[in-house]
């Protein structure tokens, strides 16, 4: 089993669909002094103001959140996906634009589902910390994802539906255009 936590997964999945902008998770809105001004480190930053830095070009970031949405059932704004995913009901819960990601690790040991929306981002998984040969993913791949889609459903109801912005076509790449049939003559 891996040392990667929930909030790992859910604050690399925000990175990208934040257009690739990192910001470091803080558990806090705000921090005041005893009279009521913004707390400052030594160095006189803000101590809970975010600390974000571009770390992945904003287009390669909307190409994998492009893919990721067919994960969900949401269909990619590039192009076709065959229609199969393996998370097709999350996008029916959560009712508005949506990305993720399903998994499971070696042996079915956790299962995994991290959902993704401009604003938002829910990562939840199942394993046995007791017991970490368990094979708990096996027939529960399905909880993380139906928990992770209608905590996101929950989160957003009342709030304003934002779609996500589809990647260049140097990401995606163009069809190319049919050639002209000739004949040959025999």
């Amino acid at each position: 089993m891996a040392d990667t936590t929930p909030l790992e997964m859910a604050d690399a999945f925000a990175t990208v669909v934040a257009d690739g902008v990192h910001c470091e998770p803080i558990p806090v809105v705000s921090i005041t002094d005893g009279n009521g001004r913004p707390a400052v480190d030594a160095k006189g930053a803000e101590v809970a103001k975010p600390r974000c830095a571009q770390v992945l070009s904003a287009d390669v970031a909307r190409g994998a959140v492009d893919a990721a949405r067919c994960v969900t059932g949401y269909k990619a704004a590039t192009g076709d996906w065959g229609g199969w995913s393996t998370a097709s009901r999350v996008f029916a819960t959560v009712r508005r634009p949506i990305a993720g990601k399903s998994g499971t690790t070696d042996d079915d040991r956790s299962a995994w589902f991290v959902g993704m929306t401009p604003g938002l981002t829910v990562s939840g998984f199942i394993a046995d910390p007791d017991n970490p040969v368990h094979r708990v993913g096996a027939g529960n791949a399905g909880k993380p994802r139906e928990t992770v889609a209608e905590t996101m459903r929950d989160a957003l109801a009342g709030t304003p539906v934002r779609g996500f912005v589809a990647p260049g076509p140097q990401i995606v790449g163009k069809k190319p255009a049919a050639k002209p049939r000739t004949r040959s003559r025999v």
